[in-house]
């Protein structure tokens, strides 16, 4: 039996968190270790405008008309669980995870969905954690760290984000 500590453990943990359990279950794991990271730098190399695509193909759910910056970072290891609605934009330097601490033993807190809403704008160093869910029409500042939900048509700033304004 493979050890937590191990790579084989941590490996099977992010698969069961993933959803890939089973006799083959390393094998779809790798698989999907292998396309989501192709994706990570195809979508990085190509013009935002195409990114999307590789982001789409990663897992990452997105709606029409999403411009994500090549410098975003939208989660590396399980992308599926993020939704971007549509006209949404994400700025340079931006992250989005859906998962926190790879390490922690408490597999319902390993991951968490985020959705991000229509006509969205997260702009440049902005980081949105596990969990978050950001309404409609919302604008997030420069550099915020978004660590719980934004309700819709606000601007929310600062470090952790606070709603300041109703937009």
């Amino acid at each position: 039996m493979a050890s937590k500590d191990s790579f084989i453990g941590k490996a099977k943990k992010k698969a069961k968190a993933i959803g890939y359990t089973g006799p083959f279950w390393f094998l779809s794991y790798l698989i999907f270790y292998i396309i989501n990271n192709l994706g990570i730098v195809i979508a990085m190399l190509l013009p935002s405008s195409l990114g999307y695509v590789f982001h789409r193909m990663r897992g990452v759910k997105i709606g029409k008309n999403v411009h994500i910056s090549r410098g975003a970072c939208i989660d590396h290891s399980v992308p599926m669980f993020i939704e971007i609605g549509d006209n949404s934009q994400i700025a340079f330097g931006a992250v989005v995870l859906c998962h926190n601490n790879e390490a922690s033993t408490d597999e319902a807190n390993q991951v968490k969905p985020v959705k991000i809403g229509n006509n969205v704008f997260v702009s440049v160093n902005a980081v949105i954690l596990p969990g978050v869910s950001i309404g409609d029409n919302s604008k997030i500042g420069a550099s915020a760290v978004v660590n719980k939900d934004i309700p819709k048509n606000s601007l929310a700033v600062g470090q952790p984000a606070r709603v300041v304004k109703k937009i």
